[in-house]
């Protein structure tokens, strides 16, 4: 097949699949959680969201595999695709985030509540305390599982591509990162850094 021919066919399937990713975003921000079964769901779809992120790199990885000009046009569109899939992604885990800060100050307010009531007055009977023979052990609570974690992982950010060396040129995003951690933290005309990103687990 002529490479043009090719190259028309690859772009019209990127364009295709384009007008689907809006439903991701929309789950997203009609997503409410607010219980354990609505953070499991809003788990669910972070997942299929990075699982569809993996398939569409694939799909680019396949499809720059011809001139400069058109892998431009590849990776604008897939640019493009993944927008509302990475806005999904931070909404969602945002809620999740905002679900657990509210299950871990309800926890700390039980908690709180169990020590205020332990160290209330003692029942007393004609002024003698009914258990003074007695001592009271607090009931050890579970504390509830942890949905969000958060930890620094090495990212990097593009500052000159004419630096960077052949290998990584078209720039091939996954092999940088993968270099990354492996420990690579010196990749001319890439700035390497840290930062924070949560975990929904």
């Amino acid at each position: 097949m002529d490479d043009k021919v090719q190259q028309q066919e690859n772009l019209n399937i990127f364009e295709n699949i384009n007008s689907s990713m809006a439903a991701f975003l929309q789950a997203a921000k009609s997503l409410v959680i607010d219980s354990e079964p609505t953070a499991l769901t809003g788990q669910k779809l972070v997942k299929d969201i990075r699982d569809t992120e993996k398939v569409l790199e694939e799909m680019r990885k396949n499809a720059v595999k011809v001139p400069r000009e058109y892998i431009n046009k590849v990776n604008e569109q897939t640019k493009e695709i993944l927008a509302p899939l990475i806005k999904a992604k931070e909404e969602t885990t945002a809620k999740i985030v905002d679900y657990q800060n509210y299950i871990d100050a309800k926890a700390r307010k039980e908690k709180l509540d169990a020590m205020k009531a332990d160290n209330a007055e003692p029942v007393t009977e004609n002024g003698v305390n009914k258990f003074s023979n007695l001592i009271k052990m607090p009931e050890p609570k579970a504390e509830p599982a942890k949905l969000i974690t958060t930890r620094k992982v090495w990212t990097f950010e593009i500052m000159d591509i004419n630096k960077l060396p052949r290998k990584f040129l078209c720039p091939d995003t996954k092999a940088i990162s993968e270099a990354i951690r492996k420990g690579n933290r010196k990749i001319a005309g890439i700035k390497i850094y840290q930062k924070e990103s949560n975990i929904v687990r």
